[in-house]
């Protein structure tokens, strides 16, 4: 319990027949709010109806904070955060909020676990415009001195802080993001329509992995063809690789390639 208090969860005590721990209400961060809308529409067991009053309901416990947009996606797994990487991206998030610029420190890992600060040590100043938790916690912000966008991982700064400054970049921002300049810095593909075989076996863990929104074309002697607009990104060839080959894409073409290029890098890494 002390641990939790430690780490800002406000843990309160009750004493009187029994002794009871309660956690006491407190106004959730913007980082906070922006993960459970994530965790919500990255679930496949819900309906259209059942996140869109949920996210109502989410909105609400904002207050000051706003929603910065529906893109932001929540991670699967948290075990590379650094303690404080959530204080980091919550003061970005507010940042992003307020429309104003912050100040950090960068640094990267050596092979002997050691920080490495970039820029000689100095401080930068960036303008956050675009965030994405799908594999860590990481923002698009605006260079000044570059004149271009940079990924910055909450987990890979310190020392930040939100100035009284606006941020710079809108326009640049708005033609990235067009360009789909954005994406390509955020590594995120685009989702597009797939259709793929698996074993008839397997509907469990594929509603559960694409959700109820499938379209099931064709069935064959112990197998299932189905189509489902998603992305081919690194964490659906690691769902299709876990499968054991009993689902596999079979269109469009240029899906399948690439399944069967990073098949053919991750065999050459045994070797």
């Amino acid at each position: 319990i002390e641990c939790l208090r430690v780490f800002g969860v406000d843990v309160c005590v009750k004493r009187d027949s029994r002794v009871r721990y309660y956690v006491a209400e407190r106004e959730l961060s913007a980082a906070e709010l922006h993960l459970l809308s994530d965790l919500l529409e990255s679930s496949a067991s819900l309906s259209h109806k059942e996140k869109s009053d949920l996210q109502k309901r989410i909105g609400a416990f904002g207050g000051k904070h706003r929603l910065l947009t529906s893109e932001l996606l929540v991670a699967d797994n948290d075990s590379s955060f650094e303690i404080g990487a959530m204080q980091n991206a919550s003061i970005v998030c507010r940042a992003m909020s307020g429309n104003k610029k912050i100040n950090c420190r960068c640094f990267d890992w050596n092979s002997q676990k050691q920080r490495i600060i970039l820029n000689d040590g100095r401080s930068m100043s960036f303008s956050p415009w675009y965030a994405d938790f799908s594999n860590g916690l990481r923002f698009a912000v605006y260079d000044d001195e570059s004149k271009s966008f940079k990924e910055l991982r909450a987990e890979r700064i310190l020392d930040v802080k939100m100035l009284d400054v606006a941020r710079s970049g809108e326009s640049e921002f708005a033609s990235s993001l067009e360009r789909g300049d954005i994406s390509v810095l955020m590594k995120k593909a685009p989702r597009q329509m797939m259709r793929f075989r698996a074993s008839d076996g397997l509907m469990n863990d594929i509603i559960d992995y694409f959700g109820t929104g499938i379209t099931i074309t064709t069935r064959g002697e112990g197998e299932v063809e189905f189509s489902v607009r998603c992305a081919s990104d690194d964490k659906l060839f690691a769902w299709l690789f876990m499968q054991g080959g009993r689902v596999v894409p079979i269109a469009p073409d240029s899906v399948c390639e690439e399944y069967r290029r990073s098949l053919q890098i991750a065999l050459k890494g045994l070797k």
